[in-house]
């Protein structure tokens, strides 16, 4: 049956959680309704994270007044309004195309599977990750630092260094509340491997109610296992690359964004059978093609993407944030101009594209 869950009841349920646990074990003290009704109900964050614990929040409450970071949180802002409306929605139509058609058994050429996959990758890290800077925009704008939500995940060298580095809160809570409390490392390894497995299948079930978010959350949790009995062999016979590591870490993240997209698992198999069948592009012999051929066009946007993701610095790297309020001065003139631009290329965007909501808000 149709049932209306309020808006963000995922996550101001992690807020909840996390202040009554963390009361229980005594690591906060009970607060009154005042404080307790602001820490649930501060907007920032309240749709899609970061997920910050009472022990976090209630510090900066406690002076005698809060310290504003203005250019910081319009810096922040500005990268992430950026990141959703230029790049995550401009990607999003070449995502909904391919996993449409995979939907309904088209078949896929000119490198379509390739393209989808990489266009989906690409769109909810920069949707998620925009989010995240806007939320910790607007907390500074309010007083209020939040913490850092991600770290280049994709160039992370493994499974376990992705998910230290992706959606970091997320990870942190399923940590301390779920994986911990099962035994965490604690007692031995096949303990271990299970408690992991377990607290990744959830991490799949939080998602939605599908089986194919129960087989991505398990399989990442499988990949973790595998991590686990690797470092226990002590087999060391040969030391990747980190380079060649975080392309393989890298490439099945992709692969495994595909079952978190896809509606079913017949979707989800129609899209790793093109990356087979599918054929690959003719590569263009001027380079004007390029520019004028919408398809081509994609491909410079994916490879945009890329760049942003493999070579620039992430967001809080740029502005120097460490997830506390600074006084005034730390950003310069430069910070300021950065964000000027991407607020009209944002701004720009908006009146000539659809909007798009946030893929997270959904869950």
């Amino acid at each position: 049956p149709a049932v209306a869950a309020p808006l963000g009841i995922s996550f101001f349920t992690f807020h909840q959680l996390s202040y009554l646990i963390d009361i229980h074990r005594r690591r906060i003290a009970p607060t009154g309704l005042r404080d307790y009704a602001l820490y649930v109900s501060f907007f920032p964050h309240l749709i899609a994270g970061p997920i910050m614990r009472y022990g976090q929040f209630a510090p900066q409450l406690a002076g005698p007044r809060m310290t504003i970071d203005a250019l910081g949180g319009v810096f922040f802002f500005a990268v992430g309004l950026f990141k959703k409306t230029v790049l995550a929605d401009t990607l999003a139509p070449i995502a909904d195309r391919f996993f449409a058609g995979a939907a309904v058994g088209k078949i896929l050429a000119d490198g379509e599977a390739v393209k989808g996959i990489l266009a989906y990758t690409w769109q909810i890290y920069f949707d998620f990750s925009g989010y995240a800077d806007m939320a910790i925009g607007l907390g500074l704008l309010l007083g209020i630092a939040l913490p850092i939500n991600f770290a280049a995940p994709y160039r992370a060298a493994s499974i376990s260094e992705f998910w230290r580095r992706w959606h970091i809160t997320l990870s942190q809570f399923l940590r301390d509340y779920v994986y911990i409390p099962m035994g965490g490392s604690r007692h031995g390894g096949r303990r271990q491997m299970g408690a992991l497995l377990l607290t990744m299948t959830l991490a799949g079930l939080w998602h939605g109610a599908a089986l194919t978010f129960v087989a991505w959350g398990a399989l990442h949790g499988l990949a973790l296992v595998v991590a686990v009995l690797w470092q226990r062999s002590g087999v060391r016979l040969f030391v990747l690359p980190r380079a060649v590591s975080t392309g393989l870490t890298f490439v099945s993240v992709a692969l495994l964004w595909v079952l978190f997209r896809a509606e079913d698992f017949s979707t989800a198999l129609a899209c790793y059978r093109g990356l087979f069948t599918s054929s690959a592009p003719v590569w263009p012999a001027a380079w004007t093609d390029w520019l004028l051929d919408p398809a081509w066009r994609e491909w410079l946007w994916l490879g945009a993407g890329a760049g942003v993701v493999f070579v620039l610095k992430p967001t809080a790297l740029w502005a120097g944030y460490q997830g506390v309020v600074t006084p005034a001065g730390r950003l310069g003139l430069g910070h300021g101009a950065a964000a000027g631009i991407l607020l009209w290329l944002s701004l720009k965007t908006m009146t000539l594209e659809p909007l798009r909501s946030f893929v997270y808000f959904v869950f």
